[in-house]
């Protein structure tokens, strides 16, 4: 699905992205931008909306249904200080952890965060995800813990805000 990377400006756009590579296989991802930026990332989704629909590759009914659990699910973000640079998704092929690829791409984010004069970078991990320990090593602590009622009632654990100052 090649819509989101080629559309600037969403969540998951290719222009906050870095990527780990070797050669041209994929190695790692993280997206990260200006804390503020992610209501104006998630409202510049739905016009990706018409397209997916029209080449079939989602239903109306699918994106209705993932807009009533992202809603629900959207109380467990906190507020994005504007002080800070926000990590939106790091991850790292299962493969290849353990060989310092997120750490270079945290540190990466870090840096990019230091350039545009950030004091500091925050990201929500959910509490049962073992990236919360690799995080904790680098030096992130847990600043807000989030729960919501119907979310956990069907499974979903608890979400950390996680930041460290510059």
């Amino acid at each position: 699905m090649q819509i989101a990377d080629a559309t600037p400006g969403t969540l998951f756009a290719y222009d906050e992205t870095s990527l780990a590579l070797d050669g041209e296989e994929l190695l790692g991802i993280v997206v990260r931008f200006h804390g503020p930026e992610f209501v104006r990332r998630r409202k510049a989704l739905p016009p990706l909306w018409k397209p997916l629909i029209e080449s079939g590759e989602v239903s109306t009914e699918d994106l209705s249904e993932i807009g009533q659990r992202t809603h629900l699910c959207s109380y467990l973000n906190c507020a994005i200080a504007s002080v800070v640079y926000y990590i939106h998704a790091l991850a790292v092929k299962e493969s290849q952890r353990g060989k310092g690829i997120g750490t270079k791409l945290l540190n990466h984010a870090v840096e990019r965060g230091k350039a545009a004069g950030f004091r500091g970078l925050h990201l929500d991990v959910l509490s049962d995800n073992p990236a919360v320990e690799f995080y904790r090593s680098k030096g992130f602590e847990c600043i807000v813990q989030s729960v919501v009622p119907e979310p956990l009632a069907n499974g979903v654990p608890m979400e950390m805000r996680m930041a460290m100052g510059f």
